[in-house]
């Protein structure tokens, strides 16, 4: 009897996992419909791998950049997970059955969306290596669930940024350079464990399309200590509750924020 009893308890068990993977899964192909429904879905990353990036529509894809303080403090609406995989389709990301049950879970387990940070600051952070790549790592963890990628991340950025058709863009982060390219021959910006700056979120925000909110403390300069400031991917500062993808840049370190 007891040898019966443990069977059926195993059974039982195996039973309540597919059924929790059915569901999952399920879901996470709900959200894709619905995101995926007003345009099509981006050509698949070994499809636009050596081909110049296409011209952006600056109607959907035109970054303005939003210091928020005070009584602005943003809420937390973090971006679904068709966003998210929208996002690493247009960044030229691979994404597998393993990645979108980590994005999956993630949203399930955020608890105050809605709601203010605490403090105005956020506190719930993922940590990334703190190798000079960690804003491309944050970027990978954010849209992959995991920050393996982030070579790739950085490979794209910088050739959005080469590209002499986004410099209407960019010109108002390049400083003294007079292109793209300049800028990143400059910055070594190509090479690992070279840091990045507002000219790769501007094209981080604009190549996935989707919203990033960036807090930061001490800056080099010390002008935006416990600062957010939103590269809104829109250009429409007035959708203050737009879903977005949230980075803590704290002690010239870069974190995903998972939660408020």
């Amino acid at each position: 009897m007891h040898s019966d009893g443990s069977k059926e308890s195993v059974e039982s068990a195996e039973a309540r996992r597919a059924k929790r993977r059915s569901d999952i899964l399920q879901k996470i192909e709900e959200s894709n419909l619905e995101l995926f429904s007003p345009e099509p879905k981006p050509p698949a990353p070994e499809d636009v791998e050596d081909k110049p990036l296409p011209l952006p529509d600056m109607d959907s894809t035109e970054v303005e950049i939003t210091s928020i303080t005070g009584a602005s403090l943003p809420m937390f609406y973090p971006a679904n997970v068709g966003e998210l995989t929208y996002g690493a389709s247009c960044l030229g990301l691979s994404l597998k059955l393993s990645n979108y049950r980590t994005l999956q879970n993630r949203a399930l387990q955020v608890s105050r969306n809605g709601c203010q940070f605490k403090a105005g600051k956020p506190t719930k952070t993922r940590l990334t290596r703190g190798d000079g790549n960690c804003f491309f790592r944050a970027v990978s963890n954010i849209f992959t669930g995991f920050e393996d990628q982030h070579v790739a991340v950085r490979q794209k950025i910088c050739k959005f940024i080469k590209d002499p058709r986004n410099i209407d863009l960019l010109r108002g982060h390049l400083g003294n350079y007079q292109s793209g390219a300049a800028y990143v021959k400059a910055k070594s910006m190509d090479q690992e464990r070279v840091w990045a700056s507002d000219v790769e979120i501007v094209a981080a925000a604009a190549i996935s399309r989707q919203d990033i909110a960036v807090y930061t403390e001490r800056d080099q300069f010390g002008s935006r200590a416990g600062n957010w400031e939103w590269f809104r991917a829109s250009g429409t500062p007035s959708k203050k509750t737009a879903n977005a993808v949230y980075i803590s840049n704290v002690d010239y370190h870069y974190q995903p924020v998972y939660d408020a």
